[in-house]
């Protein structure tokens, strides 16, 4: 009979830590996917839970609040978000064909402030985000209410608070993981709609499903081997 280890085993150490987060964390991941309403103190206020994109427009009914358990994450003294993390959430994905990623935030109330920012973990860590002005791939920081995203709207990647609502579209390529921040200053109750739909970059998680069902202990494991190792492309958003 095969040991579970066995298979943990053969898998180098950096992928052994994701296909296990795979395996142990993807029903709650997808779970928290497909629910669309803001919790205060959610899990996905913290980088490392990010909601993965499994769909192109999220509504959040209810705004969130606070910062979640992991302070500081974002440093306002070297990013465009000056004041840092401002009742947030997070999303994550990894790109599947290159191309521009676009996304428009609404809030539900036109009088709200939202502010929203983009950084690169391909090669980095949600620690990284503090550490490594680098790691900010885009950041809108304007004091102006209503609509805001990386739309086209403007040439700018960095925009401070006399800026516009919105940035350029950010050009991306396939295998690259990115995480993006969305924070209310308004500090309303008020939520958003966030739309992905116009990008021309393939940014939604997939999961891939084992096509062998054989009940041989051996074929079921190469089957969640290969999956798995299928999946991390396309799953790296659970990191």
């Amino acid at each position: 009979k095969t040991r579970p280890s066995a298979f943990f085993i053969c898998l180098k150490h950096s992928v052994y830590r994701r296909v296990l987060r795979f395996l142990l964390f993807s029903p709650l991941r997808l779970l928290l996917c497909c629910m669309n309403t803001g919790l205060a103190q959610a899990p996905e206020q913290d980088c490392m839970n990010a909601i993965p994109l499994c769909q192109h427009t999220y509504t959040q009914t209810n705004a969130y609040s606070g910062t979640g358990a992991v302070p500081d994450e974002i440093n306002g003294s070297t990013y465009c978000m000056e004041t840092g993390e401002r009742n947030d959430v997070w999303y994550t994905f990894t790109v599947q064909a290159g191309g521009n990623l676009h996304f428009q935030i609404i809030p539900l109330d036109p009088g709200d402030d939202y502010d929203w920012a983009v950084y690169n973990l391909t090669w980095n860590f949600c620690d990284d985000i503090a550490l490594d002005p680098d790691v900010e791939i885009s950041c809108n920081y304007s004091a102006s209410t209503g609509n805001t995203g990386a739309t086209g709207g403007s040439m700018l990647f960095s925009a401070g608070p006399f800026d516009p609502s919105f940035n350029d579209v950010i050009p991306v390529t396939a295998g690259e993981t990115y995480v993006v921040n969305v924070s209310n200053y308004s500090s309303t109750q008020s939520g958003y709609t966030i739309d992905f739909s116009q990008s021309t970059a393939v940014i939604l998680a997939v999961i891939v499903i084992p096509l062998s069902f054989s009940w041989s202990p051996e074929s079921m494991m190469r089957s969640w081997l290969i999956s798995a190792w299928l999946s991390l492309k396309v799953l790296d958003c659970f990191n």
